[in-house]
């Protein structure tokens, strides 16, 4: 749970990231405040739908950011008293994505799901092309599992990507999953699974 002060900080954090990425056609994926022992991070996630992210955009943000929080804090202001550390990344390749505009975002990318349960012949953990999703459901396209004895299921076709077999649901189907019945999405790359 976060404390109530650390959760207000955050959504400034975010209003000022914001305007920033806004104005460099960027998005903000997060505003997070971490500390580990006596430091502390402001972390900020941009991401920039069509294209990638560099370091100097990510410079470029950090830069813009922190003229701001020093302006903040000249008038009297400042979001966080004391010394910290302000990081601006990008989305990793395996970045968890948990709400509607995430999943309106990297529509496209290649994803990792974790079911609850085993979800038909795909069983319960595989990976598909997101293509679209809200706060119900998402919908894929191309979707392989990872197959854990060796067996190809039948009507599957089975490859070997790494030193892990995968099978593959028939191309050009679609399919559309609650996400009450999923665990986790990632963002996936098959090299993960070298």
């Amino acid at each position: 749970m976060i404390a109530p002060q650390i959760k207000q900080i955050q959504m400034r954090l975010m209003e000022i990231a914001q305007i920033v990425a806004e104005q460099l056609g960027l998005v903000v994926l997060d505003a997070l405040i971490t500390q580990q022992g006596a430091r502390r991070s402001l972390q900020i996630c941009i991401y920039r739908k069509g294209g990638e992210i560099g370091l100097n955009d990510c410079e470029r943000v950090s830069q813009d950011i922190g003229t701001l929080l020093e302006q903040e804090e000249a008038e009297g202001r400042p979001l966080w008293k004391g010394a910290y550390l302000l990081e601006v990344v990008s989305p990793g390749i395996d970045r968890q994505l948990t709400h509607a505009t995430e999943f309106e975002l990297f529509a496209g990318k290649k994803v990792r799901i974790r079911a609850k349960e085993k979800f038909g012949s795909l069983g319960n953990e595989f990976t598909g092309i997101l293509l679209k999703g809200n706060k119900k459901s998402l919908t894929l396209r191309e979707t392989r599992i990872l197959a854990t004895n060796g067996q190809s299921r039948k009507g599957h076709r089975k490859t070997k990507i790494g030193s892990k077999n995968i099978e593959e649901v028939p191309a050009g189907q679609e399919l559309t999953i609650d996400l009450d019945k999923i665990f986790k999405v990632n963002l996936w790359s098959d090299d993960l699974a070298k």
